[in-house]
Formats: C-alpha cells, structure tokens, sequence
C-alpha cells in the first residue's frame, strides 16, 4: 500500500469498503477518475470482490460508470430535501464512485 495505513483501521471502518476507499486514495491517487463496483455470486449472492476502474479520460470515465451502474441496477430516486430527482453526478461522482450494496 506504500504505508502501514493498512493494518490499523479505525475498528468501526474494518470492513470491505474501509480497505477499498484505502486502496483507492493511496494506491490510484495518480488516477483523477476511479469507480468501483461490489462483484457478487449469483448463486447465494455473496460479496466476492470489487471491481476496480481508473483511467485519465474523463469520457472512458463517463462510459464506465454508466456500464456499472447498469450492471448493478442502482436506481436514482426523489431527494424529498432538495425537492427533486437524485443526480448522478451528486450521488456517484465521476472522480471517485463505488456502486456497493447490502
């Protein structure tokens, strides 16, 4: 990881995402965009691994994060604060999204 930030996370955080955001910030940070999306089985729909993206194109980006986010199916709803539809950009930003769930 190019530091011991690894072995010692917050207890709360010592989950899989805890070490992904990690591997993100400290491995890709060269990448300005990064995405990442939870693989699952299919047969008893446990978590395997995350698929990891980084590019420099912001287009390839772009096309990326839609490709996951169709693959995974992650809906945008009605933000009943702000009073309208989620955007995809506020909800997943292109510089650095993970499409998870539980």
């Amino acid at each position: 990881m190019g530091s011991n930030s690894w072995q010692e996370p917050p207890e709360k955080n010592r989950d899989r995402r805890a070490f992904l955001e990690l591997y993100m910030k400290e491995m890709l940070q060269t990448y300005p965009y990064k995405g990442a999306i939870l693989v699952r089985s299919e047969a008893k729909n446990l978590p395997l691994y995350y698929l990891v993206y980084t590019t420099h194109n912001r287009t390839a980006a772009s096309i990326m994060r839609g490709i996951m986010r169709k693959e995974g199916d992650f809906p945008l709803y009605f933000d009943v604060l702000q009073g309208k539809p989620q955007q995809l950009d506020d909800v997943y930003p292109l510089e650095h999204f993970i499409f998870d769930y539980d």
